[in-house]
C-alpha cells in the first residue's frame, strides 16, 4: 500500500491500495471479508426496517455504506489485539 502527505495542520495520510494488495490477500480472507461486509449489511438493513416498523425504541445509528471499514478492521486484528468503538 501507498501513503501519500495531505496538506492539513493535522498528521493525516492517505492510504491507497493496489491491484497487488488485493493479491497478497489471499482467496480465504476474500471470502472471509466478503462474508462479512454482507453480514453486516444484512444486519443493518434489518435493524432499520424493525425501526421502521416501531420494533425498536431509541435511534438507530446507521452504518450502511461503511461496512468493508468494520470489516478490513476486524481482518487486521490479531488474537492479541484490542479495540473499543465508542460510538
Amino acid at each position: 500500500m501507498r501513503s501519500k502527505k495531505l496538506p492539513t495542520n493535522h498528521s493525516v495520510l492517505q492510504w491507497q491500495a493496489d491491484a497487488s494488495d488485493l493479491e497478497s490477500m489471499g482467496p480465504c480472507l476474500a471470502a472471509r471479508m466478503l462474508f462479512d461486509v454482507l453480514l453486516i449489511n444484512e444486519f443493518e438493513h434489518a435493524a432499520l426496517s424493525l425501526k421502521n416498523d416501531d420494533c425498536v425504541w431509541g435511534p438507530v445509528h446507521s452504518s450502511v455504506g461503511q461496512e468493508a471499514t468494520a470489516a478490513a478492521t476486524v481482518a487486521a486484528l490479531r488474537t492479541t489485539d484490542k479495540f473499543l468503538g465508542t460510538h
